[in-house]
């Protein structure tokens, strides 16, 4: 069970971490740029944004407990 989450679990959470950050970053350089320039901005990209980042999130809870749970086996 460790060897699965060393081979698939971390790596996986490794690069949704940095998917994150770009998001992030998407996110907010569209909320910036918004009050200056209607042309490049749309709601249909915020909520995009958005729910990248709310999948994002769910992956990182979703990897945290599987985490937790190969620990938890491993200490029994």
């Amino acid at each position: 069970m460790r060897a699965l989450a060393d081979r698939i679990i971390f790596p996986l959470l490794s690069a949704t971490i940095v998917m994150e950050f770009y998001f992030f970053a998407e996110l907010f350089s569209a909320i910036y740029q918004w009050p200056f320039s209607y042309s490049s901005f749309s709601l249909l990209d915020l909520y995009y944004n958005l729910g990248i980042v709310a999948l994002v999130i769910f992956g990182l809870i979703v990897a945290y407990r599987a985490r937790k749970r190969v620990e938890m086996a491993n200490t029994r």
